[in-house]
């Protein structure tokens, strides 16, 4: 998965000329593990997201969001981000990776049970978020663990970052690499 710039030199290429990829398996989960082995690719503008999103949406964020891996390039950072509620609340753990090690093979893991979310880069755990509770008291949620107890998709994006300067017209020719280059994906019960 990657993304190509595909204008030309002469268009300032705002929204346009640049392609993205997205990719929503038809496969839906509740509880499981799932895991990536990637190399992440290499440009400024670049950003990496791999989610779970829920089935039936209320209203975002109020269905839930599991974030079990976005890359932050500016800052260096693997985020990993448990959203839920109205408002918004947002669980969220940052890893700090150098581009020397997120353009090699890592191993991003989220284990989803019934009791908690345990987020994993290269076996080492970043983030557990307990799931058996009420998780908001202001009667959005009635039952333990709700809105992470139905079907949930996953979706892995390579997209160009909507920051300052990121539809510059010669932003391409800085990108080391902009193919996420994944080994295998995993999800299962």
């Amino acid at each position: 998965m990657s993304v190509n710039y595909v204008g030309n030199d002469y268009d300032y290429p705002i929204n346009k000329n640049y392609t993205s990829s997205l990719m929503f398996p038809w496969l839906r989960w509740t509880y499981g593990t799932f895991e990536m082995r990637a190399a992440l690719p290499m440009g400024q503008s670049i950003k990496i997201g791999t989610y779970l999103g829920p089935v039936s949406a209320r209203e975002w964020a109020l269905s839930g969001q599991i974030t079990f891996m976005d890359y932050n390039q500016k800052d260096q950072m693997i985020v990993s981000q448990v959203t839920y509620g109205k408002p918004v609340i947002n669980s969220i753990i940052h890893v700090n990776m150098s581009e020397s090690k997120v353009d090699r093979f890592n191993v991003y893991k989220l284990v989803w049970t019934e009791t908690e979310l345990n987020f994993f880069v290269n076996d080492n755990q970043t983030l557990m978020f307990p799931l058996n509770q009420t998780l908001q008291q202001n009667n959005n949620y009635k039952k333990l663990g709700e809105p992470f107890d139905k079907p949930f998709y996953f979706g892995l994006s390579v997209q160009i970052n909507e920051g300052a300067g990121a539809y510059h017209k010669d932003i391409y020719k800085q990108w080391n690499c902009s193919a996420l280059i994944v080994d295998y994906m995993r999800c299962y019960s």
